[in-house]
């Protein structure tokens, strides 16, 4: 019972999330991209700290998706199975959602 309400939730989480136009060019929900990709609330912590180091330790000139994405596979080995457009969607919803630096950068992807 419980099981099925959780998929009741989810269910309509992503309904309401597609009638406003989320999408992997336009994330609505980094919470919701976790989910739909099988990234743990741990994870998505993790991910925020590692995408902030990538930042911290880098220029904004020096910037490239392949140090997210490397930084991603070292936090969540399940994302070594993303396709490029999931990791510029995940960059796009930490920028809007949780790191606001990371904006101008998503804006380039």
């Amino acid at each position: 019972m419980e099981k099925d309400k959780e998929q009741l939730f989810y269910d309509a989480l992503c309904e309401i999330a597609d009638h406003v136009g989320d999408s992997l060019e336009k994330p609505i929900s980094l919470s919701l991209l976790c989910l739909t990709h099988g990234i743990s609330n741990d994870q998505k912590g993790k991910l925020f700290i590692g995408f902030n180091q990538v930042l911290n330790n880098n220029s904004y000139d020096d910037l490239v998706l392949e140090q997210f994405i490397e930084k991603a596979h070292k936090i969540a080995p399940q994302t070594t199975e993303f396709d490029k457009k999931v990791f510029v969607a995940f960059i796009k919803a930490f920028s809007i959602n949780l790191i606001p630096e990371l904006y101008p950068f998503s804006q380039t992807l």
